[in-house]
């Protein structure tokens, strides 16, 4: 909502300003959209919960070293999420990088359900993670027919609307057409790895997690370097889909030593 708000308060204001200030000013809207989200969210926090944010530095170290896992994990989960756009922006075209990164939005977008989802069963998974990480596997593995077969329901409607991008957005965005058909199963290719990840941290093994995404990220720096030159974009889609099967596969691997022990 706070995006949605600034998008709106940005439209009569790109009618009025200077096309050299616009970005600054949507910037600046943006800053100001999240800097209002965290102040209200903080806010509830303080009224439902009753959390002091004041500094308490006798528990700084034990809060960094329970905290540096998710920090190094998120760090990570978005390094792998955005830098092929930069890298295509600067190892192919502009025009490539746009179409691309639109069609990745869309894509992306199509994953929203899935992301809440998961987001809303966090708390259940945690409470079967305090058995061990088997018991968060267990529970993790219920909830998994219904996103597989939105996830592979959606891939298929995102191959067939793509061809709707120009008509909605605009004819510049014809090129995006055949990228979102290359990207139209990245919900569904995805999917172990979230559910993966969600198992991990419901078991408490955030260190684990930071670590293979760290890994999912600098194989997708190391396979754009190598695939963009070579394909354009069609290289970064092909990077993105091994980077997310090999991140599975270690998790799977993870988890099934965890099983065992």
């Amino acid at each position: 909502l706070p995006r949605l708000a600034a998008a709106l308060l940005f439209i009569p204001l790109a009618l009025l300003l200077a096309p050299g200030v616009r970005l600054q000013a949507w910037a600046a809207l943006y800053v100001l959209a999240a800097a209002s989200a965290a102040a209200y969210a903080m806010w509830l926090v303080r009224r439902d919960l009753g959390v002091d944010f004041r500094p308490i530095w006798a528990d700084l170290g034990r809060s960094m070293r329970e905290g540096w896992a998710f920090a190094v994990g998120g760090s990570a989960l978005k390094l792998y999420a955005d830098i092929d756009k930069t890298l295509l922006a600067r190892l192919s075209t502009l025009e490539a990088a746009g179409a691309y990164s639109v069609a990745y939005r869309v894509a992306d977008m199509a994953s929203l359900p899935l992301n809440s989802l998961l987001a809303a069963a966090v708390p259940r998974v945690f409470r079967a993670g305090e058995q061990g990480v088997h018991h968060a596997g267990r529970y993790a593995l219920r909830l998994l027919p219904l996103p597989l077969a939105y996830t592979a329901a959606i891939g298929g409607v995102l191959y067939f609307i793509a061809g709707w991008l120009p008509w909605v957005l605009g004819q510049s965005f014809a090129p995006a057409i055949e990228a979102l058909r290359w990207l139209a199963w990245l919900p569904l290719i995805s999917l172990p790895r979230l559910f993966l990840q969600t198992t991990l941290i419901g078991g408490d093994r955030q260190g684990l997690l930071a670590a293979v995404l760290g890994v999912g990220a600098a194989l997708n720096i190391l396979l754009n370097l190598w695939a963009i030159p070579r394909w354009g974009w069609q290289g970064a889609v092909g990077a993105t889909y091994v980077a997310e099967m090999v991140m599975s596969g270690i998790l799977i691997l993870s988890i099934s030593c965890q099983f065992r022990d």
